[in-house]
């Protein structure tokens, strides 16, 4: 995945909530040339943002908090993106980014528009690119639909790319013949002992891998 493509920008961590003011007197700096996010109810974006002690003491445009605050300390941020510090017991920004690189598919009804999806995302990518997806759902697929289920489907749209996809729960994971052989998974790979990678009754490969696997 992208990762680094996709974090190009900065991210400054900010205590507290932006666009308040919490402190009195000059900022120790003020940051200028950015897309400050305040992340108000209108999603206002700003130019600059004066800081004191840590927290935020204004924000406005570059050419504002300059004449308010002249002599202060600058740091031109050349256009980068600060957003305010997020508090996340679970998560990061990072994980969060990635995970906007995956395929949503909780609202597919059935196969074919989770294949349709797929198609569309390998479309946009690279050959050799990973393409994920996450959400189908066993569910709201007919049960006809998941009995087709197996790497050939996937293997039409492209045996380029590594494809996979986890279904909503988590305990299972669809992949195409190119992820398999990235994985040096064969008809002869050993179920591990908390799951189980699916063969058919020939003893080939589904595609299909679950729970530990």
């Amino acid at each position: 995945m992208k990762i680094k493509k996709f974090l190009s920008f900065i991210i400054l961590f900010v205590p507290l909530i932006i666009f308040q003011s919490c402190s009195k007197g000059d900022p120790d700096l003020i940051y200028i040339n950015g897309k400050i996010h305040t992340m108000d109810s209108v999603g206002t974006v700003a130019e600059a943002v004066a800081v004191k002690d840590g927290k935020i003491l204004a924000v406005g445009s570059t050419e504002e908090l300059k004449q308010n605050y002249s002599g202060v300390k600058e740091i031109d941020l050349g256009g980068k993106i600060v957003l305010p510090g997020f508090i996340d017991a679970e998560g990061s920004i990072v994980e969060y980014s990635k995970n906007l690189n995956v395929l949503s598919l909780a609202t597919a009804k059935s196969i074919d528009e989770v294949l349709d999806s797929v198609r569309q995302r390998v479309s946009e990518t690279p050959s050799g690119s990973w393409v994920a997806g996450f959400g189908w759902n066993e569910i709201t697929i007919p049960v006809e639909d998941l009995m087709k289920i197996n790497k050939s489907l996937l293997d039409e749209i492209s045996t380029e790319h590594n494809i996979y996809l986890i279904n909503l729960s988590g305990d299972a994971i669809w992949v195409n013949s190119k992820l398999l052989e990235s994985a040096q998974i064969t008809k002869d790979t050993e179920n591990p002992e908390n799951g189980e990678i699916e063969k058919d009754e020939n003893g080939e490969l589904t595609g299909l891998l679950f729970d530990g696997a």
